[in-house]
């Protein structure tokens, strides 16, 4: 996960006790509860986890997270993905977005999340706006209204993620926007959505 590896806050607590409360929180809750909650699906006991288009199997009495081929996720990725299925909101995006600074503490930490993100768009696809096009689609972007070319992605089923990128004009260079669906932060906290912005971007630059 280095896309997002320099981007994380200052935690308060280490993986493995972020992982000890999230089990914790789990402990005494069905599956088929936690799936309906989050818009998520069960299978063989186990909570499936969509993120960035890819699936990851909870299971919450073994207290582990696998991926498609049955191997252990890491903990940077098995504690955001714990923190979405820990949340007990069940809110559907609205299509009303938020910037990063609308969330909160966003404000203090949006140079880090600039850098992750935004910065690493325009340089990547600033002139190579076709190119966007693409990678976007690729990664099952869905065509927003706004100028010039924009996209939504689905991180989590009820967490999206918006991208714009503006071209270039004759007064000002390329420039790329990232949003959030204002039902976001009822799922997960500002940290966990900045991580979420810096790996979606890692997708599309990657391609």
């Amino acid at each position: 996960m280095d896309e997002a590896a320099g981007l994380l806050f200052p935690r308060p607590v280490g993986y493995e006790e972020a992982l000890a409360r999230a089990w914790s929180a789990l402990a005494n809750q069905k599956p088929e509860d936690i799936a309906a909650r989050k818009g998520l699906s069960v299978q063989n006991g186990c909570v499936v986890i969509s993120f960035l288009g890819q699936n990851y199997f909870a299971d919450i009495s073994a207290r582990r997270v696998a991926d498609a081929a049955g191997k252990d996720v890491n903990p940077f990725l098995r504690v955001l993905l714990l923190h979405y299925i820990c949340g007990c909101s069940s809110a559907l995006p609205t299509g009303e977005w938020l910037s990063f600074r609308q969330l909160r503490g966003g404000e203090t930490y949006y140079p880090a999340f600039a850098a992750r993100t935004v910065k690493r768009l325009r340089e990547r696809f600033g002139g190579r706006e076709e190119e966007f096009v693409t990678v976007a689609g690729s990664l099952s972007g869905r065509r927003l209204a706004f100028s010039d070319i924009s996209f939504a992605f689905d991180v989590f089923p009820y967490v999206v993620i918006g991208v714009v990128l503006n071209r270039a004009t004759e007064e000002f260079g390329a420039e790329a926007v990232m949003l959030f669906d204002s039902a976001a932060p009822q799922h997960l906290e500002t940290e966990d959505l900045a991580v979420c912005g810096a790996m979606l971007a890692g997708r599309l630059v990657k391609g």
